[in-house]
């Protein structure tokens, strides 16, 4: 990579299968950016649309396409532009219409992305609107959200709750958890939420507790021989000394419960079958008053 000098570009072009490549274009409009022009042949010979992308003034697109990691990694440039594409709209995988939207909004990668998605879910952005999302930095995974309401409404909701660390993100993962609860969305409070981050925790909790509540059934089911034990290992091992007791697990349940508070380890299927099988045993440490 290295300058290229220019005044006799056309004549040695010429000579080339890149004799159709507008190079001067290119690299007039390369003032403000540092792409070597040795890339930008290289990408304008593997991808011969580009050349009408050139001259459809599409720089920020081609150059983003060279600068970014895209040229050069085949399989990602290639999920980027086909380079076996007929037709413009095609070479970038988006319709007619979005491809006219495209080029009239001057997008870059980030924007394809934004029209690539809205498209699969069917969802109407306009340029403004995706320039919005893009310069916000949203998450492209909260545009299949945007048919529960209007992307207008989605995206002033997403504004309106910019002091939220990675807003797009919390408010899938909240739409998400409501399916898990069954919720359908009729009301628009289920889709706006007033406290976002709060309504989110309250969901959080609650798919914990559902999470907890189905291991202990589980543990229970697959380790009965726990609760046959307590009654042996009681005789042997129930202790009561300074203000403190030690006590055994009366079946998995209270194992499970106890890594569930404490937040580790031992509820697993690895201690409670050791503890099932008598390879080890399980006890707990309390205080007197509140064993």
């Amino acid at each position: 990579d290295g300058r290229l000098y220019y005044k006799n570009l056309d004549q040695v072009l010429d000579e080339s299968k890149l004799k159709y490549i507008p190079m001067k274009e290119m690299i007039k409009n390369n003032k403000q950016r540092n792409t070597y022009p040795s890339r930008m042949l290289s990408a304008m010979a593997e991808f011969p649309m580009m050349e009408y992308f050139v001259k459809m003034k599409m720089y920020k697109f081609i150059y983003e396409f060279i600068e970014d990691g895209s040229f050069g990694n085949s399989s990602y440039s290639s999920d980027i532009v086909d380079r076996n594409a007929k037709k413009p709209w095609d070479a970038l995988g988006i319709t007619k219409s979005d491809f006219k939207k495209f080029v009239e909004m001057d997008g870059g990668i980030k924007e394809l992305r934004v029209l690539k998605r809205t498209s699969l879910h069917n969802v109407d952005m306009t340029i403004e609107q995706i320039k919005e999302f893009v310069e916000r930095g949203y998450d492209l995974a909260v545009i299949s959200e945007m048919n529960l309401a209007t992307p207008h409404k989605v995206l002033r909701y997403l504004r309106e709750n910019e002091e939220i660390e990675n807003v797009s993100v919390l408010y899938k993962d909240y739409l998400n958890m409501m399916r898990e609860q069954g919720y359908t969305f009729e009301r628009e409070s289920e889709v706006f939420p007033r406290e976002l981050v709060r309504k989110h925790d309250e969901l959080v909790e609650l798919r914990n507790k559902e999470k907890n509540k189905n291991r202990i059934k589980e543990a229970l089911r697959d380790y009965p021989e726990i609760k046959e034990r307590f009654r042996v290992y009681s005789s042997i091992y129930q202790f009561e000394a300074n203000g403190y007791v030690i006590c055994v697990p009366r079946d998995a349940a209270d194992i499970v419960r106890e890594g569930q508070v404490l937040h580790h380890c031992v509820g697993g299927n690895n201690y409670l079958s050791k503890h099932s099988r008598g390879e080890s045993v399980i006890l707990f440490l309390r205080k007197k008053d509140h064993p």
